[in-house]
């Protein structure tokens, strides 16, 4: 139930129109902080490859299951934070984090953005999209 109406919500209330608009078409993408997946549905269609990463087990189960079928995805578990201080390639010309940065610990925020950005190919963009505090109402969801 929780899933279908954070879907529900999320997907009416995130810019996705506008991010894939920053999106070249057959781009190779990184998202970070990928949660269930809506991003990634919404964008999949429009690019070469799309890996999503999240900490979160249950969401990161849930959007495995959901791209099984999709050549173009890849869902990986793991921390953000661990997971772009093992990566080495610099193979992404788009790497998006939407509503991620907040759950990293301050700490590591400005890594967080050095290290993604040191995986773009040249010519590359970061995507980084803050939570919106307004409609206050929205936190209440």
């Amino acid at each position: 139930m929780f899933s279908k109406l954070h879907y529900y919500i999320r997907t009416r209330l995130a810019p996705y129109s506008k991010i894939l608009k920053l999106i070249p078409y057959d781009a190779s993408v990184l998202e970070l902080g990928c949660g269930h997946g809506n991003l990634i549905e919404f964008v999949s269609t429009s690019v070469n490859h799309i890996t999503g990463v999240d900490f979160d087990k249950r969401k990161s189960s849930y959007a495995d299951k959901k791209f099984k079928s999709y050549n173009n995805v890849e869902i990986i578990h793991d921390d953000i934070v661990r997971f772009l201080s093992q990566a080495n390639k610099r193979n992404y010309s788009v790497i998006i984090l939407s509503d991620t940065l907040a759950s990293v610990p301050f700490r590591y925020q400005e890594e967080t953005i050095e290290k993604a950005g040191a995986l773009l190919e040249n010519g590359g963009v970061v995507i980084l999209k803050i939570q919106d505090v307004e409609p206050k109402w929205k936190f209440f969801i």
